[in-house]
């Protein structure tokens, strides 16, 4: 989660968004969100642990202190209601488990930690194992 702050006199600023939107570092560019209001930021934070999940990936939502300050009507549905999506975890054996093997057009399998996977995850190039 990202809240812009204001600048000077109080100005609401998006000084924050090149560094969001192409920010990391890999040759890859990251998940960002930008709700325009009170209920938007609501449900794009359940969107943004929601992408996070399926695509293995940082997601950050992005606001700005008009929103943050801003008082309005808040629909929060049943929990039973909100849609959550769930990581692929592996079936493999902590010994056949590949951290960055996945298939096209898709994400790697998860391995949960403290479970005997043993993953480096790393920015330098490295092979399915992680290994360089």
């Amino acid at each position: 989660m990202d809240v812009q702050r204001c600048r000077g006199e109080n100005f609401a600023t998006q000084a924050d968004v090149m560094q969001m939107r192409w920010g990391p570092s890999g040759d890859h560019e990251i998940m960002v969100l930008a709700p325009s209001s009170v209920q938007e930021l609501f449900d794009y934070t359940i969107r943004a642990f929601n992408l996070a999940e399926q695509y293995r990936t940082p997601v950050i939502v992005m606001s700005e202190t008009t929103i943050a300050l801003m008082r309005e009507r808040l629909v929060i549905p049943e929990a039973s209601e909100i849609p959550i999506v769930n990581r692929k975890k592996t079936k493999a054996s902590p010994e056949a488990y590949l951290p960055f093997k996945a298939e096209f057009n898709s994400v790697p399998e998860f391995a949960e930690l403290g479970e005997g996977y043993h993953s480096i995850y790393s920015l330098n190039p490295h092979d399915e194992k992680g290994e360089h």
